[in-house]
């Protein structure tokens, strides 16, 4: 099957433009400057960084020679620093950056030839399967989404929580930047696409980016389950007092809405949230958490710790997989045989394993799939392989996997997962 990529997954020997040949062009040219093409390492945080897309960089040489800094810095960036507060846009155009890399190519077209006399060497964006589709670049904009809810409802972010400031022109100094759960980034995205329409072309409907009812609940429906009912109605009640504000100033896209729009809108707000409203405030206020420190957490009660059951596989089996994967180290060293035997012990127990993060965690998700269509393992009726992975499998910092359900597999790690498979193919000596 052709792909629809520049860049097909099986395509080797791409030239892609290096980090060191992108410095050696901007340096020829005396627009290097290593505050802005540079990755930097904020000492306290331990985190990297960089302002350049904050102020509205526009370079297409720097901006990717950036990006591609932050790939190989991938699980080490501040995010919410590099994009102004998780701005749609900024995310967006980081996102293409990192989909589209620069490579070499053998000539320009006709049309550029007409117009342009070039001397050298000639680099284009080329859309890469790889990045469109794999981890962790393809599960970008999912990662940064979760932050993003999660940092507005930790903090109740106004101006002075963000880098850029007069990004956000025209907002009062003390109003809460609701445009981060207001603003629906994929319906702003699609429009953008399809410009200037603005219609589906699937569906015919016009496209509704901001203050969407529908995406508005969704979102306050997930801070609910993350934080609780008490944050949700905070934030509710907060948006109603801002409401007419809002509404008089023009702020956060509600110009670009029909009246009729608008009072939609309003009526999810107040009507349509009044019931949410008693039975939030029926409930019991759930104490405040502590922050979590790096030890592994207590069993929670809330999680089903359902396990796995060995079908065509044995102890030995699963106890060369283990060996197999601390190995290729996508598991902790430290993994104990029992533990992890327990994960297929077809009982119900708080076994925890630690996944190192070292490849993304859609390959977790892939190896149970397929051992399961191999008929290795078996998953008890009423739940699936990733309740399971996620009930069991914890990160470096002893947090639960959460989102399985939208990582993706990278090609470039099968081989693994064939070895692994084929350990569960071989005949072991119980003796």
């Amino acid at each position: 099957m052709e792909s629809d990529y520049d860049i097909p997954l099986e395509e080797e020997g791409t030239p892609y433009v290096t980090i060191e040949e992108m410095k050696k062009l901007l340096a020829a040219q005396r627009w290097y400057n290593h505050k802005y093409e540079e990755l930097e390492l904020d000492e306290q945080s331990g985190l990297y960084f960089t302002e350049y897309f904050v102020h509205d960089g526009g370079g297409l040489l720097r901006a990717h020679m950036l990006v591609e800094q932050c790939m190989e810095h991938f699980d080490e960036l501040d995010w919410k620093r590099i994009t102004n507060g998780y701005d749609f846009d900024i995310i967006s155009r980081i996102e293409h950056l990192m989909e589209n890399p620069l490579v070499w190519i053998d000539g320009i077209s006709d049309e550029l030839a007409r117009q342009y006399v070039v001397t050298g060497r000639v680099a284009e964006e080329k859309s890469s399967e790889e990045r469109n589709r794999c981890t962790p670049y393809a599960d970008l904009n999912i990662m940064l989404s979760n932050e993003r809810i999660e940092w507005f409802a930790n903090q109740l972010p106004t101006r002075k929580d963000i880098y850029n400031k007069y990004s956000y022109y025209g907002v009062p100094k003390d109003m809460i930047l609701w445009g981060l759960i207001l603003t629906d980034e994929y319906e702003k995205f699609s429009a953008n696409l399809h410009a200037p329409d603005k219609i589906d072309p699937c569906t015919g409907r016009e496209y509704w980016p901001y203050c969407n009812p529908q995406h508005f609940r969704f979102v306050i429906n997930r801070i609910n389950d993350k934080f609780g009912s008490q944050k949700a109605a905070q934030i509710v009640r907060l948006l109603r007092d801002d409401w007419q504000d809002i509404k008089s100033m023009k702020l956060f896209g509600i110009d670009k809405l029909t009246p009729e729009r608008v009072e939609e809108f309003r009526q999810c707000l107040f009507e349509g949230m009044d019931r949410n409203l008693r039975a939030w405030d029926a409930e019991t206020p759930k104490e405040e958490k502590p922050q979590q420190s790096k030890a592994k957490p207590e069993v929670q009660q809330d999680r089903a710790y359902v396990t796995f059951t060995m079908s065509d596989s044995t102890v030995g089996h699963i106890d060369m997989l283990r060996q197999k994967l601390i190995q290729v180290g996508w598991i902790a060293k430290d993994t104990q045989p029992d533990d992890f035997y327990k994960l297929f012990s077809g009982k119900v127990n708080n076994t925890k394993v630690t996944w190192t993060g070292a490849v993304g965690k859609g390959m977790l998700v892939f190896l149970f799939n397929a051992m399961v269509k191999q008929n290795k393992i078996a998953v008890p009726d009423s739940h699936s392989v990733v309740t399971i992975l996620e009930a069991h499998f914890v990160d470096m910092n002893g947090a639960y996997l959460t989102c399985l359900n939208s990582s993706k597999e990278s090609p470039k790690h099968l081989p693994i997962i064939k070895e692994c498979l084929d350990i569960l193919q071989l005949e072991v000596n119980m003796d």
